[in-house]
């Protein structure tokens, strides 16, 4: 296991030791997710309907910015989403251009299912830490999860 050594002036190599954990762990957990699959949905449908569960009345056009996608891509998942009654897709009332977004019961069941898979399997990539690591990973995660939610122009309601 590789040891990092950071003094509080050196940003550069927190810098950088932050992308290249995010860089692994995004692959790791993608390629885990691709091997099981579950609830049948896929990576950026986990987060479409978890970027919703967070922000209820959400538009498309929010939905599109918040997962860096193009309009089209947007779409197509959310007609999966509806289809399989995870989500539900309304007209606005005040302004009937706008549609918004809520997840369905069934889309929270899916939704908790999925996360308990994942969180099962980070559970399992950190059996080996000690009680004292997982305090320090606590700790750490929150922390950058606070710096980067104030940098990223929305914010999440739940």
């Amino acid at each position: 296991m590789q040891t990092l050594q950071v003094t509080n002036n050196d940003d550069t190599s927190v810098n950088a030791a932050v992308v290249d954990t995010v860089m692994k762990a995004m692959f790791v957990f993608r390629s885990e997710w691709r091997k099981q699959k579950p609830a049948d949905i896929t990576v950026t449908q986990f987060r479409a309907l978890g970027f919703i569960f967070m922000n209820p009345g959400v538009s498309l056009s929010e939905l599109k910015d918040a997962l860096d996608l193009t309009a089209s891509s947007a779409s197509r998942i959310l007609d999966v989403l509806v289809r399989r009654n995870l989500v539900l897709h309304q007209v606005c009332d005040e302004d009937r251009r706008r549609a918004r977004l809520d997840v369905t019961e069934d889309g929270g069941a899916v939704l908790r299912y999925a996360n308990a898979r994942v969180t099962d399997f980070i559970g399992n990539a950190l059996v080996s830490r000690t009680a004292e690591e997982k305090v320090q990973i606590h700790h750490a995660m929150i922390l950058l999860k606070d710096s980067l939610m104030s940098v990223r122009e929305f914010t999440f309601n739940k």
